[in-house]
């Protein structure tokens, strides 16, 4: 009866060490997975962050000469202003 226990015991040993190895075969599988997710994860962030800095060019070209003429506006009607108050 003892050897059968032994070799009952070896079994198991050898059940275990199989599930160990299978569940070793799965986690490898999930972080693959999880990798090649990031990944794509990175490569939209980088897409994305592409695009808001193209954006953001198209924004400060538009906006930047708009911006120029209202301050050299402003400055001409602070100037005739300050004229119309002078004469007073």
């Amino acid at each position: 009866m003892e050897h059968k226990t032994s070799q009952e015991s070896a079994t198991n040993v050898n059940n275990h060490i199989a599930l160990v190895e299978t569940e070793i075969e799965r986690a490898s599988g999930s972080l693959l997975e999880y990798k090649y997710a990031i990944e794509g994860l990175r490569q939209e962030l980088t897409v994305m962050h592409e695009k808001a800095l193209i954006e953001n060019g198209h924004i400060e070209d538009n906006l930047c000469p708009q911006l120029v003429n209202l301050e050299k506006n402003l400055k001409s009607v602070i100037a005739q202003q300050k004229d119309s108050n002078a004469k007073c």
